[in-house]
């Protein structure tokens, strides 16, 4: 074996990570495209144009979080048991709306009715606000732990409920959520729509920049002085096999900070969240599409390192027993699996990197209405 297993379990964390960031970067631009598709588009063939500056690329976009799936199956086996039975309604619901997302785009304009039309325009924006919003409540319920625990025979059962995770902390995440894909979207949008679809757009720059803000303090303000963090006392060498109950684990105010007071480095995560959405906003004013894009996506890339950073090494706490929550080191595959998987990484996800910038490349250019015209347009 080249690394060690404790190294593996680590790189792992990061490669999962990843995925979900490029996910969110890529999937979520979609997403936001999807709640904007009712307000920034007054007419038929308007609404066209949003569809299709998204309709040759979202499947791609969304293969990343197909192998974010199946990357938390292989190498997170108990994650994944675990978080499909506490929030197997909700990431059902996620899946539906996903699955109303290709006829949306596919059938849309096959028939000329005005009410077959709004009825696969309102699937089109579920299929990005419900995502968006379950996606925040998840990583907000996250962060006050879900209410299970391992039976000896390490069967994760879930004591809660799918309204239990509606809470006011989760929903504003969710909100959170919404309103920093909603703005990449727009900021996407701009980059890709005729220069006529700007000044409709600079609204939604402003309302959801500053509302991701906004939501963004308040949320660091509820977890510095209302929620109870997870820190680890005691737990077995991480560099062996070990299942998630042979911890011994403590809940502290302020114990999702301490990784922040250990490292003060990592207090720049939520500095250049906080800036990249302000100079997104002035670069997308200032019709700097490319840089306002970059930019928004930088934002999305260090407010998700905020949150991993405050976690880290927790994957899923819980709630009623702390000592069973799962972390890198005790949710993992065996240290051959992660072995074989990583060099299965190292091989395949530089090819396909390399041909999504490749089609991304190609596909690059603004829009217009006489792109409607071609028989692949949407």
């Amino acid at each position: 074996m080249v690394f060690d297993y404790a190294t593996l379990k680590l790189l792992w964390w990061f490669i999962i990570l990843a995925l979900f960031i490029v996910f969110c970067m890529l999937g979520g631009r979609d997403f936001g495209v999807s709640i904007l598709l009712p307000w920034v588009s007054d007419s038929d063939d308007e609404r066209r144009v949003v569809i299709n500056s998204i309709g040759s690329t979202w499947e791609a976009n969304q293969v990343w979080f197909i192998t974010f799936a199946a990357a938390i199956f292989a190498a997170w086996p108990i994650v994944y048991a675990t978080s499909f039975t506490a929030l197997y309604a909700a990431l059902f619901l996620v899946l539906f709306t996903l699955i109303i997302r290709p006829p949306g785009i596919e059938y849309r304009s096959k028939l000329p009715s005005k009410a077959w039309r709004q009825t696969w325009d309102c699937a089109l924006f579920l299929s990005g606000i419900v995502p968006a919003l379950i996606l925040g409540v998840a990583l907000g319920n996250i962060f006050l732990g879900l209410p299970f625990h391992f039976d000896d025979n390490l069967m994760p059962h879930y004591e809660g409920g799918f309204i239990q995770l509606l809470n006011p902390f989760s929903i504003l995440f969710g909100l959170a959520s919404i309103s920093i894909l909603a703005f990449h979207g727009s900021i996407f949008l701009q980059k890709k729509l005729p220069a006529e679809y700007g000044e409709r757009l600079k609204k939604f720059h402003i309302l959801f920049g500053w509302g991701f803000i906004v939501l963004f303090v308040l949320i660091g303000m509820w977890i510095v002085w209302g929620v109870n963090g997870y820190h680890i006392d005691a737990m077995l060498d991480v560099n062996h096999a070990m299942n998630p109950p042979q911890k011994q684990v403590s809940v502290v105010l302020q114990g999702w900070l301490s990784n922040y007071h250990q490292y003060p480095a990592l207090w720049v995560l939520p500095v250049v969240t906080v800036l990249a959405v302000i100079l997104a906003m002035i670069a997308a004013l200032n019709v700097a599409s490319t840089l306002a894009w970059l930019l928004s996506a930088l934002s999305l890339v260090a407010a998700l390192l905020t949150a991993s950073a405050a976690l880290f090494p927790f994957i899923l706490p819980s709630l009623t027993h702390p000592q069973h929550s799962i972390t890198l080191w005790d949710g993992t595959s065996s240290h051959r699996t992660l072995q074989y998987m990583f060099w299965a990484v190292v091989i395949f996800l530089p090819l396909i990197v390399a041909y999504s910038s490749w089609v991304f490349s190609v596909l690059s250019g603004k829009l217009n209405k006489e792109d409607l015209k071609r028989v692949e347009s949407y």
